[in-house]
């Protein structure tokens, strides 16, 4: 279906997005379901394709692609695709191919979360593929429901670490290795000094501008420099 100068909010509202429960068996969050909804958009646009945004709930996957006027895609956990074209939209930069987007990271991720947070794939609220600030590189990024963290990662889902936070401090956490890595600069979930420790309003207004950032990855990493 589609429709000139539809964007990705007429996307979300034209394709069908039922809930969806992280940990539940029909979870886009596992492996075997995501790379399902990974092939539909293969077939549609071929695993070279260019995404300019990628952005993974539970229940749905809602990515751009690059290409001609551009185009929003949503493909649910029912594996149904819906696209529009984007003809009036500023194109984005580049995040990643479809063939570098692996259905086993999410999970990865959050098995290295898990320990430090006591969280599941149950308080996952949503994964980003995105471009780090100040590299060339792609990475990932999950963010937990009920203001319990946001944590970045490499592509292939090694060096998960927290989102650096003004005044943080940059220690390792159990939720990740200790090997510095030029994803996103890692702070502390149990700094020694309290005077450091990210406060909880911090990481909700982070949280809240990603939110409000939709699927611009532009405006995503700006919310990830505050």
């Amino acid at each position: 279906m589609a429709c000139a100068g539809c964007g990705s909010d007429q996307v979300a509202q034209q394709a069908s997005q039922p809930g969806a429960r992280g940990d539940a068996k029909d979870s886009l969050f596992r492996a075997p379901n995501l790379r399902r909804a990974l092939e539909v958009v293969r077939r549609r646009f071929g695993a070279a394709a260019t995404l300019t945004s990628f952005r993974l709930e539970a229940g749905a996957l809602k990515a751009e692609v690059q290409g001609g006027a551009g185009t929003s895609i949503v493909v649910t956990k029912r594996y149904r695709l819906t696209s529009v074209p984007t003809p009036g939209e500023a194109p984005s930069p580049p995040v990643a191919t479809l063939a570098q987007i692996d259905a086993a990271v999410p999970e990865r991720i959050v098995a290295q979360v898990s320990p430090g947070t006591g969280v599941g794939l149950r308080g996952v609220d949503y994964f980003l593929v995105l471009s780090v600030p100040g590299t060339a590189k792609a990475g990932w990024a999950v963010y937990l429901r009920d203001g319990r963290g946001s944590f970045s990662a490499d592509l292939n889902g090694a060096n998960v670490k927290p989102f650096a936070t003004p005044g943080a401090a940059a220690v390792p956490t159990t939720a990740a290795p200790t090997t510095t890595s030029p994803a996103v600069p890692p702070a502390s979930s149990s700094p020694t000094n309290p005077a450091t420790t990210p406060s909880r309003a911090s990481i909700q207004r982070q949280l809240d501008c990603i939110r409000r950032a939709g699927n611009n990855s532009a405006k995503v990493e700006a919310c990830l420099r505050k």
